[in-house]
């Protein structure tokens, strides 16, 4: 498990590099999307939430959107009550 951890801490510092240097919409959500999965993933649903979000005002295409927000609110709904 802690080994784990260790991957998705890595995939972090690199996606927050990646955040840093973003000039698109695309990369701009691929960086906050996977920065979302490896913040749930290691169990910072706070964060994670942040990200998503996030993600979500970089994605313009409206079937993104449509799909990436009925994800995003069934983590919300997790975040609150469990």
């Amino acid at each position: 498990y802690k080994f784990l951890n260790n991957i998705y801490e890595q995939s972090l510092y690199y996606n927050e590099k990646h955040k840093e240097i973003t000039t698109h919409n695309i990369n701009g959500f691929v960086a906050y999307f996977n920065s979302g999965i490896c913040h749930r993933m290691i169990g910072n649903i706070k964060d994670s939430l942040d990200n998503f979000q996030k993600a979500l005002e970089y994605a313009h295409d409206e079937s993104v959107r449509i799909i990436y927000n009925s994800n995003y609110l069934i983590y919300l709904y997790l975040y609150i009550y469990l």
